[in-house]
């Protein structure tokens, strides 16, 4: 029995010895697998780092667009609202452009007849002075006849 025990023991032993050994390696590759696992954490931390990074640049650049777009649709709105009024001034000055045509060429056609009409009031003032002398010269002949009709009866009354 006490050499069963001493088997026993032997092999106790060597199955320690092979599992300390084992140990010994299992510890060795642990230790190998912390410093892989220390140096992929810091890989992974600087890769979480860039992400988190890359995160708040696409939140900002995101915040951007949105004022871009907000001034792009300010800007598109007022854009609307100038090209509205230009149009309408377009309009506005062809209307105009086209009523100055036609009064330049009324003015054109005024101008070509102030010759003919400047000769007829030159006519028109010559046939006014003409009538006018006559008239006057009539009243002054009526006025002489008056006259000398009056001075007659004058005489008749006194020789009466």
């Amino acid at each position: 029995m006490l050499e069963s025990l001493d088997r026993e023991n032997k092999e106790l032993s060597n199955q320690i010895k092979g599992l300390e050994s084992g140990l010994f390696e299992k510890k060795k590759e642990t230790d190998m697998l912390a410093e892989n696992s220390d140096i992929l954490k810091k890989s992974l931390m600087e890769f979480i780092s860039e992400e988190n990074s890359l995160l708040h640049e696409i939140d900002f650049l995101d915040s951007e667009k949105l004022k871009l777009l907000e001034s792009y649709d300010e800007v598109s709105e007022k854009y609307e609202i100038n090209m509205s009024v230009l149009e309408n001034l377009i309009k506005d000055v062809e209307f105009m452009k086209g009523e100055i045509g036609t009064l330049l060429i009324k003015t054109n056609m005024l101008e070509e007849e102030i010759p003919d009409k400047f000769r007829d009031a030159e006519n028109l003032d010559k046939k006014i002075k003409s009538t006018f002398i006559r008239a006057i010269t009539d009243l002054k002949n009526r006025i002489d006849t008056v006259e000398r009709q009056a001075k007659v009866l004058y005489y008749k009354k006194e020789n009466i």
